[in-house]
């Protein structure tokens, strides 16, 4: 790098274990940018990682705005271990101990009651797929974004459905990203 620019560099390693602990799918981000923006090269990459199985979603678009690296990753991640229907650990430390998640009509608070919505939702779903398409940060530190996605999902009668959704997402620094609170807006088709 020339003009005497600050470059970091950080990798992201996400691996999933089948039931006999065999790692069966394996993500691998790499963060690569300048203090001004991302480097172009290294998005490329970034875009097309390896991916020994599953698919991937290509990263969201985000405006031409700084905005915290750890927040971005930490947004990847959560669409990740949104999608596993075994890692409801995972999904439940996302939040902060006293988060609320909002989703159409009905309010959950903390992590306990954002556990048995997550359990809930899983009962008749087989598998489903989040697709961020867009993030926009704004607010104070740019801490809070709205997500403009899609998720597909497959249900266990057989049935598969695609539906447009958007989310507000407040994130807190608690041991890196948290969500302190998340509102979900559904159409009125959605499975939900």
């Amino acid at each position: 790098m020339g003009g005497g620019q600050e470059y970091l560099q950080s990798h992201c390693w996400h691996l999933r274990f089948d039931e006999n602990d065999q790692i069966f799918h394996v993500r691998c981000y790499l963060y690569s940018y300048t203090a001004e923006k991302v480097l172009g090269e290294e998005k490329a990459l970034q875009e097309n990682m390896l991916l020994v199985q599953g698919d991937i979603s290509p990263e969201p678009e985000y405006p031409d705005i700084p905005f915290n690296h750890n927040h971005k990753a930490f947004l990847r991640e959560f669409y990740h271990i949104t999608d596993d229907p075994h890692d409801f650990d995972g999904y439940v430390d996302s939040f902060t101990p006293d988060a609320t998640v909002i989703l159409g009509t009905r309010k959950f608070q903390g992590r306990e009651e954002i556990r048995q919505l997550l359990v809930c939702m899983w009962d008749a779903i087989e598998k489903r797929t989040h697709r961020p398409l867009q993030v926009f940060p704004f607010g104070r530190g740019l801490d809070v974004v709205m997500i403009h996605r899609t998720v597909e999902y497959v249900f266990k009668d057989g049935g598969q459905k695609t539906v447009d959704w958007a989310a507000r997402c407040q994130l807190a620094e608690l041991r890196g990203s948290r969500i302190r609170s998340y509102q979900v807006y559904l159409s009125d088709s959605a499975a939900w």
